[in-house]
């Protein structure tokens, strides 16, 4: 059963659009509900938990104090600066794809009960290798994942230690594999942390390589391995 993370900004139009575009996704474990007036969240947060917040930070401070709901974040349009120590913030025009990444990486980093993103039940695990470089081995198997991501679910990991996919890509990642392999190792690796640093580019999910070689010598073949093994429901291939 998934939780209610309800969105109120004073602009309808966008928790709306919000709302719309991230319900489509599998991968939030959040039935996300949006507001048009401050009336209606509120007599909707009397009768439903609500586990999670997402308030637009122009919302007059009496009238947030008058929801009730388990933890909030603000909705910022200053480029996602804390206004307050003890509320986070995520900045509001940025990809719907980011905002989720954002709020499911400090949803996971709060104590208490996770929602489980839902699995599909066991997953094969596909490899690509090969001992010569400039191969084409990336372009291979990023090809194969997303022919396959037309009929399944699908998630790309990468394990070179040079892969070059953020400038193939061309985006810059706040998180990426070395984090999960921190968090797995440091014993607080969790469902949110993986839908937190996973990206999506078509119909295809994919986890960014590590920022330094070092990390994948330093984690060690059994922490890789371990980690892979944590990923029930959501591996279909990995490129080594």
């Amino acid at each position: 059963m998934k939780h209610i993370l309800a969105v109120y900004d004073v602009d309808p139009v966008y928790a709306a659009r919000f709302a719309e575009v991230v319900n489509q996704k599998e991968k939030i474990p959040f039935e996300v509900v949006a507001f048009s007036s401050i009336e209606r969240l509120r007599a909707f947060a009397a009768e439903h938990p609500v586990k999670l917040l997402l308030l637009g930070e122009h919302v007059p401070a009496e009238e947030k104090e008058s929801i009730r709901a388990e933890k909030v974040i603000l909705l910022s349009d200053n480029g996602g600066k804390t206004v307050s120590p003890s509320v986070p913030c995520v900045y509001k025009y940025q990809s719907s794809d980011a905002i989720v990444r954002d709020v499911l990486t400090w949803y996971g980093e709060s104590p208490g009960e996770l929602p489980e993103v839902s699995g599909r039940g066991l997953a094969k695990v596909l490899g690509v290798y090969s001992p010569v470089g400039r191969c084409l081995k990336t372009s291979f198997a990023l090809t194969m994942g997303k022919l396959l991501a037309q009929e399944e679910r699908v998630l790309y990991l990468n394990l070179e230690e040079f892969s070059g996919l953020s400038v193939l890509m061309k985006e810059e990642y706040k998180s990426d594999l070395s984090d999960l392999l921190y968090f797995y190792n440091g014993g607080s690796y969790n469902s949110l942390r993986l839908s937190s640093v996973v990206h999506t580019m078509g119909e295809l999910d994919y986890i960014p390589p590590v920022r330094y070689p070092e990390d994948l010598d330093q984690a060690g073949e059994e922490a890789i391995a371990g980690l892979i093994r944590q990923l029930p429901g959501r591996v279909r291939m990995i490129r080594w």
